[in-house]
């Protein structure tokens, strides 16, 4: 229950601003504990996710490196998505769920696993939901070793495959003096080749045989250490172009930077 004042902040938020989203993010609420308010002194104009989605290929391209590197939806009384994360990344857990909040203008949550160091970021939307099906291709029970993007760098804009690049490396890459890419999916390990290429950096691709131990073979992407230098300024250039005042190795890594691999 609302105290007073808080109901009084609410609707004043919503004058200004006639919207549900924007109230609930600013105060911390629901949408529907916002509209319970709301709409007993407002007539309200319910907008569902699909009129507020963003068509920003950086914002587009980042969600969907980030889906395809950690994500996983199913369905169950709804359409859920996570993107697996840990607990002690909090910057980077905070610019996850900010992605998700531009993009689509939808609230998440932060959920921490109990006694383990894994966390997950969770909505609930059938748009998004289908939304990562225009851009990437897998097999729903075999995501993570076949997961790519659906079809051909050449078509895709520029932009766009700079978000990619970003959100990819958020996940499943590793950046100090080289840029390393990790992923048992041959075809992702590929698509990360050709947007190092697209982006005038050249990467070469190393396997490590796993199958003898029971394991699906990894495949490693990884740059020079020039061009590394060059993939940073890259990541950080894609940050700043958001208006993320923040640096790629500092959204990563926090301020004590990479361990040594």
């Amino acid at each position: 229950m609302k105290t007073e004042e808080e109901k009084e902040r609410i609707l004043e938020l919503f004058k200004r601003y006639k919207s549900l989203r924007t109230v609930s993010r600013l105060c911390n609420s629901s949408p529907n504990t916002v509209d319970k308010y709301v709409s007993k002194k407002f007539k309200v104009e319910r907008k569902n996710i699909v009129n507020d989605f963003k068509n920003d290929k950086k914002l587009i391209g980042v969600y969907v490196g980030l889906w395809m590197g950690d994500g996983t939806q199913y369905r169950d009384k709804d359409y859920t998505v996570k993107i697996c994360t840990n607990k002690e990344d909090r910057i980077l857990n905070e610019f996850m769920q900010e992605i998700v909040f531009k993009l689509f203008n939808k609230k998440s949550s932060l959920i921490f696993i109990k006694d383990t160091k894994q966390a997950y970021i969770k909505f609930r939307s059938k748009f998004i939901y289908k939304f990562i099906d225009k851009f990437a291709s897998y097999e729903k029970e075999h995501k993570t070793s076949t997961v790519s993007l659906k079809y051909p760098i050449e078509q895709y804009s520029i932009d766009l495959l700079k978000g990619v690049f970003l959100g990819l490396m958020l996940t499943d890459g590793y950046l100090k003096k080289r840029l390393y890419f990790n992923v048992i999916s041959e075809k992702l390990a590929k698509d990360m080749q050709n947007i190092l290429r697209r982006l005038n950096l050249k990467s070469n691709i190393y396997i490590h045989k796993r199958k003898k131990y029971g394991w699906k073979d990894l495949y490693m992407v990884r740059l020079n250490v020039k061009d590394s230098k060059k993939a940073e300024r890259e990541l950080t250039t894609t940050l700043e172009t958001m208006n993320f005042q923040i640096s790629f190795k500092e959204l990563k890594y926090g301020k004590n930077g990479p361990a040594e691999i």
